[in-house]
């Protein structure tokens, strides 16, 4: 019996322990996106993924059918669905806003430099949505070539405005985004076709 208190003592303390532990990280993320990004800096961050040019219903659509659920919810969906699902394709947008944002405007000297983007992402789901700021990122992807966005690279390799791409094309233009110099359609047509092929089996028989 008495082993039998002791184990039911330590279960609980490690349950307790636990929980703190977890509570700590949540809290550590939820409030560090502050330390990274100055006030200034965040309201300017803020006001140019409002301002930016909003993507066609096409692209959204192909988008969330090969990445379901990434314009749904904030990061800690995205975290959720990961953890059930190590396959998942969802992305969180805001988190990848801190990747397309100069150094110069992140204190990165704060330290914990990889969790960075996350607690940028955080603090960002505050002010803005994950489609504002795919809208962001998209207009700031490197295509190699002085190519930047999805916007100029819809016309450098379709010679069409993004609205107009149909799905092959919009295939590709994602096929890009996922990898610019290993899916380069002009150095590696094979390795661009096999991606393309797979990405539009997932946005035009996808019933998400």
């Amino acid at each position: 019996m008495k082993l039998k208190r002791i184990t039911k003592r330590v279960l609980i303390f490690l349950i307790f322990f636990g929980f703190l532990l977890v509570s700590g990280v949540v809290i550590i993320l939820e409030t560090g996106g502050k330390k990274y990004l100055q006030t200034d800096t965040k309201k300017e961050l803020v006001a140019s993924i409002k301002q930016s040019k909003e993507l066609p219903e096409n692209f959204l659509q192909a988008y969330c059918k090969l990445y379901p659920g990434s314009l749904k919810s904030n990061y800690w969906g995205y975290v959720t669905e990961h953890l059930i699902n190590k396959n998942s394709d969802r992305r969180c947008p805001c988190r990848k806003v801190a990747l397309f944002t100069s150094s110069e405007n992140i204190n990165y000297s704060r330290g914990f430099y990889k969790l960075a983007p996350t607690m940028i992402g955080l603090e960002l789901e505050d002010y803005v949505s994950q489609e504002q700021c795919l809208n962001y990122i998209s207009s700031k992807y490197n295509f190699l070539r002085d190519v930047n966005g999805v916007w100029d690279a819809s016309w450098a390799y379709f010679n069409k405005d993004l609205q107009d791409l149909n799905n092959e094309e919009l295939a590709g233009l994602l096929s890009i985004i996922e990898n610019p110099v290993l899916y380069d359609m002009k150095r590696h047509p094979d390795l661009f076709d096999k991606k393309r092929k797979e990405i539009i089996k997932k946005i035009v028989h996808s019933t998400k």
